[in-house]
Order: C-alpha cells, then sequence, then structure tokens
C-alpha cells in the first residue's frame, strides 16, 4: 500500500503547481485577448485568420435581474415562466426536506464523492 503521506504530499505540491501555471498563463491570455480586441477595433474586423489558428471578436449579450420581485411578479402575470431556469437552489431543498421529511414532487436527490485535501497549519 502506499504511502498516504507522500500521495498526500504530492498530492498538494500538484495541485499548488496547477493553481500557479492556471493563474499564470490566465493573465497571459487576458493581456494578449486585449491586444488582438484593440486590433480588430483599429482595423474594424470581426476576425483575424493567421497560420497558427483564426481569432475571431464576439458580443455576448447578458440580463442582469436588478429588482427580482418586481421581474417574477412580471413572469408570472404574463404567463412567461419558460424564462426562468429548471432549478431549485439545494439549500432550500434541504430545508423543506428537514421540515416536511420528504422532497417536493419531481426532485430526486443525488450524490457525489470527492476528495478533500488540506495543507498542514504550521
Amino acid at each position: 500500500m502506499a504511502d498516504i503521506d507522500k500521495l498526500v504530499e504530492q498530492y498538494i505540491v500538484l495541485r499548488d503547481n496547477l493553481a500557479s501555471v492556471k493563474k499564470s498563463h490566465k493573465a497571459a491570455m487576458d493581456n494578449i485577448s486585449t491586444k488582438i480586441l484593440e486590433l480588430c477595433d483599429e482595423q474594424n474586423v470581426s476576425s483575424f485568420k493567421t497560420t497558427h489558428g483564426t481569432a475571431t471578436k464576439t458580443t455576448t449579450e447578458y440580463f442582469t435581474v436588478t429588482n427580482w420581485g418586481a421581474a417574477l411578479d412580471f413572469i408570472i402575470a404574463n404567463d412567461l415562466t419558460f424564462m426562468l431556469p429548471q432549478s431549485i437552489k439545494k439549500a432550500s431543498l434541504v430545508e423543506y426536506r428537514e421540515e416536511n421529511g420528504s422532497l417536493p414532487a419531481g426532485v430526486q436527490p443525488g450524490k457525489k464523492v470527492k476528495l478533500n485535501v488540506l495543507r498542514r497549519r504550521k
């Protein structure tokens, strides 16, 4: 059987290295993205085709609800419930199950198992 102390040590070292690499790569990629977007704007184009690949400028539209009560009232009054995501807050379901002994109809629980590795405090 493998030495658990060594396995945990290796896991933490790898996790730390991965986090560091991800952070530096993300910063570098963000910097390059900014430069490419600036070139798109300067040249009034939406993409560049190069020998290494194609960079394409896209615009994504999003919406932020600033008054949930008003938005929900409008959605219900106008029968627009299709606009709502098909999910329920986990904490609300846990509370409901604790108070009622069961879950609402149409809701099925599930569990995932994962490993958490914490660094030893010095």
